[in-house]
C-alpha cells in the first residue's frame, strides 16, 4: 500500500511539474522547420525552407546531379527538461535522386544561448514513422530512478517485406545525456544508462559544532533530486546544534541523498586503492583531509561495507573539487560557519591492470570557529566490466550424514549442475551475441572489441565448471 502511495505521489509530482515546464519557453517551430541540419546519410548541410529542402537541379549539369539532395521534415517534438534544458527532436528524411528514402533521428538545443544540432542517429530506408512521445523521467525513493526519454514508434521491414510497404511494429528508445566534455548527445537508452548512469550522491552525513548551543538552519540545494533524509527534510532542516557534535539532542550528523541530474566528471588527479588495502588508506588519509577520530570510524563503518560488495580489484578514488560540489550539491547553513570541510569521494571500480594516477596535493583544513564537517561518496561501475556480468558460478556439495544409494545421489546431482551450468553458459553466450550485433550496427569497434573478448572466456569454460567448482564426490561417513 505504501508503494502505491508513492507512486501516486510521484505521478502527481511528475504531472505538476509538466505543467510548470510547459509554461518555460521552447524551441519554436519556426527555427525547427528553417533549421541548418547536417545530414547523416549524404553528409551535407542544408538548410530548411518551412521543413523542406531540395537542391537546384539544372539539366544536364553534372555537379548539380552529384550534389542533388532532397530533404523533409518528417515529424518533432519540441520539450524543456530539468536535464539538458529546451530541447526538440527532430526526425528527417533525406534522398539523393535514386529510390533509397533514408530516415534519421537528431535533437536541436539551446547551449549558452545558441541553438545547436546534436549528433544523428540513423533509423533506416523506407522505414514509416508512426509515434514520437516525450516520457518524463523521475526519482522518488520507492519508485526508483529513470531519466526522461524519448519514446519513437516506427514501422520497419521484416525479411519477408517488399522495400516499399514495412510492416514489423517497433518502440526504440532515445535520450540526451551530457558525455564527460559536457557536450549533449543523442543515445539510445539503454546505451545511456550503460555509459553515464545516474549518479547517486550516497549518505553525505554533515556534522555540526557551533562554538555554543544554538540554532542551526541548513538548506540543501543540489542539481538533482533529493531522495532520502535524516531526520525528515523540507525546504530546510532546522535543527539545535551542541558544541559535541550532538544534533536536537539524538542526532549524530544530518543524513541524505542525491540522484544528480548530470553525469559526474570527476578530476584527472587521485589515487587506485586496492579493495584490502581501503581502511589503512582512510587512516591514513581522511585525518589529512581534515576529519576527527569519529567521523572517520562513521565514515569508515559504512563506506567500507558498501565498497567491498562490488567484484572489482580496485578503485579509483577521486576528490570531488569545491567548483564541482557548489554546483552540484550547495549547501546553505546559517549561521555561516567559520570553517567547512566537505570530503565528498568518487570510487571508480577497476579490474586488472591499473593506471596510473597523480596525487593530489592537501592541506589539511584547520578547525576554528563554528565548524562544520561533511563527507560522502559516489560509486561509479560500469555494469560491461563487472565481473559478474559474465559470472558463472560453482556448486559444491558436501555430504553430512549416512545416506543409502549416496553414490546415485552424487551422480544426479552431478547431472543437474552441470546442466544448470550448460544452460548458464548457452544463456550468457546468446547474450553477449546479441549485444556484440548491437554494438556493430552503432559501429563502436571498442565495445564489439571488449565483448568478442568476454565471448572467447565464456566459449573455453567447461561444461563442468572452472577449476576450482567441481562437484566433490562424498566419502563415506564411518560408523
Amino acid at each position: 500500500m505504501r508503494k502505491i502511495y508513492t507512486l501516486l505521489i510521484a505521478g502527481i509530482l511528475i504531472f505538476l511539474s509538466t505543467k510548470a515546464i510547459a509554461a518555460e519557453e521552447l524551441i519554436k517551430e519556426e527555427t525547427i522547420k528553417n533549421f541548418t541540419y547536417h545530414l547523416l546519410y549524404s553528409d551535407k548541410t542544408v538548410m530548411l525552407k518551412n521543413g523542406e529542402y531540395e537542391a537546384p537541379l539544372r539539366p544536364g549539369n553534372e555537379k548539380d546531379l552529384k550534389n542533388f539532395v532532397k530533404v523533409k521534415l518528417v515529424k518533432y517534438l519540441t520539450v524543456n527538461s530539468s536535464e539538458v534544458g529546451p530541447f526538440a527532436v527532430v526526425i528527417l528524411v533525406e534522398n539523393e535522386g535514386g529510390s533509397g528514402f533514408f530516415y534519421e533521428i537528431t535533437a536541436i538545443v539551446k547551449e549558452e544561448d545558441k541553438i545547436v544540432q546534436t549528433n544523428s542517429i540513423e533509423l533506416g530506408d523506407r522505414v514509416e514513422i508512426k509515434d514520437l512521445n516525450f516520457i518524463k523521467g523521475y526519482s522518488f525513493p520507492l519508485a526508483g530512478a529513470k531519466r526522461s526519454s524519448i519514446l519513437l514508434t516506427l514501422l520497419t521491414h521484416k525479411e519477408s517485406d517488399p522495400s516499399c510497404c514495412p510492416s514489423k511494429l517497433e518502440k526504440r528508445c532515445f535520450t540526451l545525456v551530457r558525455d564527460e566534455a559536457k557536450k549533449i548527445k543523442l543515445l539510445f537508452c539503454e546505451e545511456a544508462d550503460e555509459k553515464y548512469p545516474i549518479p547517486i550522491v550516497k549518505k553525505p552525513a554533515i556534522y555540526l559544532y557551533p562554538e555554543k548551543t544554538e540554532k542551526v538552519e541548513v538548506a540543501l540545494k543540489p542539481n538533482g533530486i533529493i531522495t532520502r533524509t535524516i531526520p525528515e527534510y523540507k525546504d530546510k532542516w532546522i535543527v539545535t546544534a551542541n558544541p559535541d557534535g550532538l544534533i536536537d539532542g539524538k542526532y549524530q550528523y544530518l543524513f541524505y541523498e542525491v540522484k544528480l541530474h548530470k553525469p559526474v566528471v570527476p578530476p584527472g588527479e587521485g589515487w587506485v586503492v586496492y579493495k584490502k588495502d581501503l581502511s589503512s588508506w582512510f587512516d591514513r588519509y581522511l585525518p589529512k583531509l581534515g576529519l576527527n577520530s569519529r567521523e572517520i570510524k562513521d565514515f569508515k563503518d559504512y563506506w567500507l561495507k558498501e565498497l567491498q560488495k562490488h567484484p572489482f580489484d580496485y578503485y579509483e578514488i577521486k576528490l570531488l573539487n569545491i567548483d564541482f560540489l557548489s554546483k552540484n550539491l550547495q549547501v546553505k547553513i546559517n549561521p555561516e560557519p567559520d570553517t567547512f570541510i566537505r570530503v565528498i569521494f568518487n570510487f571508480k571500480a577497476g579490474s586488472g591492470a591499473p593506471q596510473t594516477l597523480k596525487e593530489p596535493a592537501i592541506k589539511t583544513p584547520e578547525r576554528k570557529g563554528f565548524t562544520v564537517v561533511e563527507w560522502g561518496g559516489i560509486v561509479e561501475k560500469s555494469s560491461l566490466n563487472d565481473p559478474d556480468y559474465f559470472d558463472i558460478g560453482g556448486y559444491e556439495i558436501r555430504e553430512r550424514t549416512t545416506i543409502e544409494n549416496e553414490k546415485n545421489i552424487y551422480h544426479a546431482l552431478s547431472e543437474v549442475v552441470m546442466k544448470i551450468r550448460k544452460d548458464v553458459k548457452n544463456a550468457t553466450t546468446y547474450s553477449i551475441l546479441k549485444e556484440i550485433n548491437r554494438y556493430k550496427q552503432r559501429k563502436d569497434e571498442e565495445k564489439v572489441k571488449q565483448l568478442e573478448a568476454e565471448l572467447e572466456k565464456i566459449k573455453k569454460i567447461d561444461n563442468k565448471g572452472e577449476k576450482g567448482y567441481v562437484i566433490k564426490e562424498p566419502e563415506r561417513m564411518k560408523p
